[in-house]
């Protein structure tokens, strides 16, 4: 290469920060908890930085969500090492993905936090004890509770972070309720886990159809059982009332199906649907449950509140 001939410039390319890695979520009920609860990554970051979840032109990236225990209220603060001139803009592609008022104010935030009172959503409708823990679980009927409504429209931004698909649902519709599971094992109420679900009228029966919808443990909480111990509870709820024709799930990701398996035939073996001597015509190779009469599956159903569909599987 001759003396005079210009050096080639190497390129620096930006392969960006992977945004589930960069962002970090806790719970606080105060400022003594502040570095006390433990933090935990989003399963999902797609809504708020795109398909590839990559953020660019930063080094050093970290993006701390602090929520409030008590209302769900949310401190953002973002740090990095280097940002480029061209960096994307964290906080306008997050602002649909946080709560309403969030906040980058930590002073103004620890002084709401301290104020706020530990005011549960809805009534106490059941309480169980797990590994040594208390866990109670608050019921409302969101056209019923305008504070539970509030909670909710600020809870449920955490749903974009954990479950695949998930969308804001209108908490002022009237057929919107709510479950919230608590751990009170410390003497306070700190949130494990919530459920929302829609009730509807049935065509043709006029009886009520409830469907769950937005189902969320959070991460310290999960695979301990809340989340079944919930919809058992639910499912009871149904069967209780005359007029629930069925129980079913929206759009329910693997995870949850297995669950959803898991209370069906809990709830079957407990009204003795399997221990009945199969006929003939149902033990013989091919035939299965496509045997049953209409009248096997209106009395399972009745009992059960499951779609025909999960009985005839």
């Amino acid at each position: 290469m001759a003396d005079d001939e210009p050096v080639a410039k190497k390129v620096k390319l930006d392969e960006g920060t992977a945004a589930n890695d960069a962002v970090s979520i806790r719970i606080v009920k105060d400022a003594k908890d502040w570095s006390g609860q433990p933090t935990f990554h989003p399963a999902f970051t797609y809504h708020a930085f795109g398909k590839d979840e990559v953020i660019r032109g930063y080094q050093g990236l970290c993006i701390m969500l602090t929520f409030n225990a008590n209302t769900f209220d949310c401190f953002v603060e973002v740090t990095f090492d280097h940002r480029d001139t061209d960096a994307d803009d964290v906080m306008a592609m997050m602002e649909h993905s946080l709560p309403k008022g969030f906040t980058q104010d930590k002073e103004a935030f620890l002084h709401a936090l301290e104020h706020s009172a530990a005011k549960p959503p809805g009534a106490l409708v059941n309480s169980y004890t797990k590994d040594d823990k208390e866990f109670a679980t608050y019921f409302a009927v969101l056209s019923e509770d305008a504070a539970a409504a509030a909670y909710l429209d600020r809870m449920q931004k955490l749903s974009l972070w954990f479950i695949e698909g998930a969308d804001d649902i209108d908490v002022h519709d009237a057929r919107w309720s709510l479950y919230v599971v608590f751990d009170v094992s410390a003497g306070y109420l700190h949130p494990a886990g919530y459920i929302t679900m829609f009730t509807f009228h049935a065509p043709m029966t006029m009886m009520q159809n409830v469907r769950i919808c937005q189902v969320l443990v959070l991460p310290p909480y999960q695979r301990q059982g809340h989340g079944e111990r919930l919809v058992e509870y639910i499912m009871h709820q149904a069967r209780s009332r005359a007029n629930v024709h069925e129980v079913t799930v929206e759009d329910p990701v693997p995870g949850f199906s297995t669950l959803r398996d898991v209370v069906d035939v809990k709830t079957c073996l407990s009204h003795g649907f399997f221990g009945l001597p199969p006929s003939e015509a149902t033990a013989s190779a091919g035939h299965g449950t496509r045997a049953l009469t209409p009248d096997d599956v209106a009395a399972v159903k009745k009992v059960s509140t499951h779609a025909t569909r999960w009985i005839q599987s």
